[in-house]
């Protein structure tokens, strides 16, 4: 912006001052299309209720408005559809400048200009088109309890995610290709046609667009993987199958681990371990606030805790028919014993494994607080010490695979018993012709197995063929709870 504002005087006479010629329509788009996206963008995507909330206050002083300044949801549409427009733009301009240019270099011959405006229409029609495909799958929505400490004007929500995941990679991927096949042609360009030339314009370009291209095609790939949809907050499937099940719309906030704890005392909800003191009548020497975590707006109620979760939303919206029970009637003390064989059996084989495997995913600006909190679980060894190798890792599998025929053992203790046929023969763990909560309970488990091993691996291979392929077909079963947002 500074460099703008000192060179406006050359702008004006060389640029607006010149006739209407293609390089000054791309150099105009790509200036002011990008002012124009962060402006937008400034207002949506930043961190700036502090100074709207004074603008506000100062101005609107007789309608008594405090707290945070938040546009309606018609007007965060507006800036989300403008600022992606111009992004948009932006992009595909700034990459028709350097194609132009090299077309310039390449003698503007016909043939060129045809290959390359042929091939540049392919990549910019078909990354706008992701992009808007992207960009219309969303839309506004309240600022939801924990949304607003964070101080964010918008907040946006979609109920196809994954589609929109997939569409935001893809496009990715593409703006990877185009950069790259650019910085292909130009350095083919300026080596092979002008490697004699040593005049001061084609070194300028040589030193100024070879450190561009070189950039340019760095971020492009950092782009790419950032967008390429990763592990998901395994932590939270099981409330995501929770919540579809009960048929309960419902939106997901992924926080920074972080940033739980800040939220969880923000929107009231409790702690889920509490380490006691030694000496009785002091205060617990630690409190510990772990996701999932949900708020209902129809009854003011932060709850946390899967389980806790599950007996709440059975509670609060018991009719059977709108939204089914996660737990039958008499089964909350067998449910509540599940639990209990998950954290006791299931969680000290396979956390070696896990939570190792997570890490590489957190955020950098959490990864010191998960080693932080997560490392004392094993003794103070570092993570990347605790992942089991070799013959210690035939052995740890081992002994996840018999926990998993323990619950396979549990499932088929009744041998008089008809098996209640589901999908590819598996039945549920209570039987009848739903999931109850214990089956998800064990789906979000063995789902982060996948997600983390990966599903080419050779632990998923082995785990996903154990009890004759049962926990697959689980995840199978539960694949149509699965979702970010469900509605009756």
């Amino acid at each position: 912006m500074q460099d703008r504002v000192l060179n406006m005087d050359d702008e004006v006479a060389q640029i607006w001052l010149e006739s209407w010629k293609v390089g000054k329509v791309l150099y105009l788009l790509t200036q002011y299309s990008a002012i124009l996206s962060t402006l937008f963008g400034f207002f949506i995507e930043y961190r700036i209720h502090s100074i709207l909330t004074t603008v506000v206050s100062v101005i609107d002083v007789a309608e008594q408005r405090t707290g945070y300044s938040k546009l309606d949801n018609q007007e965060c549409d507006a800036f989300h559809y403008l600022m992606n427009i111009f992004s948009i733009i932006l992009s595909n301009s700034a990459e028709a400048s350097l194609w132009f240019c090299l077309y310039a270099l390449l003698g503007t011959r016909a043939k060129f200009r045809i290959v390359f405006a042929t091939t540049f229409a392919i990549f910019a029609i078909s990354t706008a088109s992701l992009a808007f495909a992207d960009l219309t799958m969303w839309q506004a929505v309240p600022l939801t309890p924990e949304e607003v400490p964070q101080g964010y004007a918008c907040s946006f929500s979609t109920d196809r995610e994954r589609t929109t995941a997939t569409l935001y990679a893809v496009e990715g991927y593409l703006y990877l290709a185009r950069a790259g096949l650019t910085a292909i042609l130009a350095l083919t360009t300026l080596i092979v046609r002008y490697r004699r030339d040593n005049s001061t314009i084609l070194n300028a370009i040589r030193q100024e667009g070879g450190m561009y291209y070189l950039t340019t095609v760095i971020l492009r790939i950092c782009d790419a993987i950032m967008k390429t949809r990763g592990i998901p907050d395994t932590y939270n499937v099981v409330y995501g199958y929770a919540l579809n099940f009960k048929r309960l719309p419902f939106t997901c906030h992924f926080i920074d681990f972080i940033d739980v704890e800040p939220l969880c005392k923000h929107i009231g909800a409790d702690p889920t371990i509490i380490v006691p003191s030694p000496t009785p009548g002091e205060p617990p020497i630690r409190q510990i606030y772990t996701l999932p975590v949900i708020y209902d707006p129809k009854t003011k109620k932060a709850i946390s805790e899967s389980l806790a979760i599950a007996e709440y939303l059975d509670a609060t919206y018991p009719n059977e028919d709108e939204h089914p029970r996660l737990m039958k009637p008499g089964t909350l003390g067998l449910t509540r014993a599940f639990a209990k064989c998950i954290d006791t059996l299931l969680i000290p084989p396979i956390a070696p494994f896990l939570l190792p495997g997570t890490f590489p995913i957190v955020s950098e600006r959490s990864k010191e607080y998960f080693r932080r909190t997560r490392e004392p679980y094993f003794g103070g060894k570092k993570l990347e010490d605790v992942i089991p190798k070799g013959e210690e890792k035939v052995v740890a599998l081992k002994k996840v695979e018999d926990v998993f025929n323990v619950f396979a053992g549990w499932h088929n203790a009744n041998p008089y018993e008809q098996p209640g046929e589901l999908a590819n023969g598996s039945r549920w763990l209570m039987g009848g012709p739903e999931p109850s909560y214990c089956d998800l309970i064990l789906a979000g488990y063995v789902i982060w197995m996948k997600k983390v091993w990966g599903e080419e691996s050779d632990e998923w291979k082995e785990a996903s063929s154990w009890n004759g392929g049962r926990w697959e077909r689980l995840l199978e079963g539960c694949k149509i709870y699965e979702g970010e947002i469900s509605t009756p």
